[in-house]
């Protein structure tokens, strides 16, 4: 479902699709880089993604000049979006937010601001559930807006630029 991505304390980060349904214990977790297991976790609702697609994750800090603390993912739960956050260290699910509303939630396209937590990804329902938004989360999960420019095209994912400008194409 998500990762594996390396995170910045080198351990290796992972999600897996429908874990709970199959009766897998790994559905969140974290592998040391001597491969051993840091955590594992499972998430509260369960992972579910319609056709399981691998998403990326973001590493970010759970407040505004924190440090890096937390992963984020995206997944569509079949029309029921959500962005999840788990602490580094322990595993704790610090969130799982309701995103899109039934929209497909693009969610191999997220990108996190490691200064402001901030993270950003890319929502297909734009006009008449025909393009792609840009969404804005904060570093609780919360979404702070959604800018639809009425393009019914495919979408590049956001990058943050040094000025923390957001940067996408369509």
């Amino acid at each position: 479902q998500a990762g594996p991505s390396i995170g910045p304390d080198g351990k290796i980060y992972g999600a897996m699709n429908a874990g709970q349904l199959l009766g897998n214990e790994f559905e969140v977790f974290a592998v040391n880089p001597d491969g051993s297991l840091a955590w594992s976790v499972q998430a509260d609702p369960f992972i579910l993604e319609d056709a399981a697609r691998g998403s990326e994750m973001a590493f970010i800090p759970s407040s505004p000049g924190g440090e890096i603390d937390q992963l984020v993912f995206t997944a569509d739960r079949n029309g029921d979006g959500r962005n999840w956050a788990f602490d580094l260290e322990t595993g704790d699910q610090n969130f799982a937010v309701p995103i899109a509303g039934g929209n497909d939630v693009g969610q191999t396209l997220i990108v996190g601001d490691p200064e402001t937590g901030r993270h950003y990804m890319m929502e297909f329902g734009g006009i008449g559930g025909i393009g792609w938004g840009l969404q804005s989360f904060d570093p609780s999960g919360q979404r702070s807006w959604r800018f639809d420019p009425g393009i019914a095209s495919g979408a590049t994912r956001p990058s943050i630029g040094a000025d923390g400008s957001i940067y996408i194409g369509w």
